[in-house]
């Protein structure tokens, strides 16, 4: 493995994560102060008590900007102390919770052990523990790994997958996902989107109509920036697929392949939720569509079309298959100049 390659696309993610961990921490702050001004409840409390405000403002003491730093700060400590235990607690149930409706089995197989001697030697190569290895026929995407620590975590291949790719591409998706375990990504995917799951939660007894319009912004940012960091860490995990074999064309064969078979009329829709942890999604989720069993397309159908696809591109969980493509393509046609060098 090019350890310089590794190291630089190491530094490149922890850059990224650390802004997402900035934004992550302010933004709910901002919100629940927006929100506060915003309330209705809140405005309605703040009339009753301006008289009393006006006329005890004489005699309130200032309070100093040191005090106003150290009580945001203590806010964050608690939010960041909150979210972090909360993954500690999801970590115990990972595995159980996302494979606990998907039907597995050990690789018993030939090409089932040798897919595991795979594994455990891209692991030691990339100074990774290796995770477990189990066979499924849904569709995962070809191959995801799950678990929020590397001691614990489980790398699931479709049969599909074992199938169909050649010994090289096998070899790059395996590459991908040890890349996804080294850098810890469910881990921070998971951490990621607590926010929004606390949010989710608060407000799951409520109607669209019903939630505050600074609930509706935090959603809808929380969701984006989710998604991007996931789109983020999947390029990266291409790019350490890379620097582990040193392949990129094998990468790429083997996410065209994952890509026509997975879109296929097979596809396990109750494998649709775990997206976000495949090499590839298991559906196209930039398609957008209208009911075609309609006689002609919906009003304005050009114009909604165009925003549709707009909002189905920033919640997408993978850049588009495409796109990873090219780029894979433009890494073998530049490693394959300078070997020509």
């Amino acid at each position: 493995m090019d350890t310089a390659t590794w190291r630089s696309v190491h530094l490149r993610m922890l850059a990224v994560l650390a802004v997402f961990v900035a934004v992550l921490l302010v933004v709910p702050a901002v919100v629940l102060v927006v929100a506060l001004f915003l309330s209705t409840a809140t405005l309605v409390v703040l009339a009753i008590a301006v008289d009393a405000l006006v006329s005890s403002v004489a005699s309130m003491p200032t309070i100093s900007p040191m005090w106003w730093a150290v009580a945001f700060t203590l806010l964050t400590v608690v939010w960041t102390g909150v979210v972090v235990s909360n993954v500690f607690g999801a970590s115990l149930s990972a595995d159980g919770t996302v494979l606990s409706g998907m039907p597995t089995e050990r690789p018993d197989s030939a090409d089932g052990r040798e897919l595991v001697r795979t594994v455990e030697r891209l692991a030691q190569q990339a100074d990774c523990q290796p995770p477990d290895v189990v066979l499924t026929d849904a569709a995962v995407g070809g191959a995801m790994t799950v678990g929020l620590r590397p001691s614990d975590s489980t790398l699931v291949v479709s049969r599909r997958a074992l199938e169909t790719l050649t010994e090289a591409e096998r070899r790059a998706v395996v590459a991908h996902e040890i890349a996804h375990l080294k850098n810890r990504d469910a881990a921070v995917l998971t951490l990621a989107s607590k926010p929004l799951f606390l949010l989710d939660e608060a407000t799951r007894s409520q109607a669209d109509y019903e939630r505050t319009v600074p609930e509706l912004v935090a959603a809808a940012l929380s969701a984006m920036l989710v998604a991007w960091l996931s789109r983020t860490r999947e390029r990266y995990a291409d790019s350490g697929a890379v620097a582990i074999t040193g392949d990129p064309a094998a990468l790429a064969t083997a996410l065209e392949r994952l890509r026509d078979a997975e879109s296929g009329p097979e596809t396990d829709v109750r494998a649709l939720g775990e997206a976000a942890f495949g090499v590839v999604p298991p559906t196209d989720e930039r398609r957008v569509d209208y009911d075609r069993s309609r006689n002609r397309p919906p009003v304005f159908w050009s114009a909604r079309k165009r925003y549709r696809e707009l909002v189905a591109a920033l919640e997408a969980t993978h850049p588009s298959t495409e796109e990873r493509i090219t780029r894979l393509r433009a890494l073998e046609r530049a490693s394959e100049g300078t070997a020509g060098d």
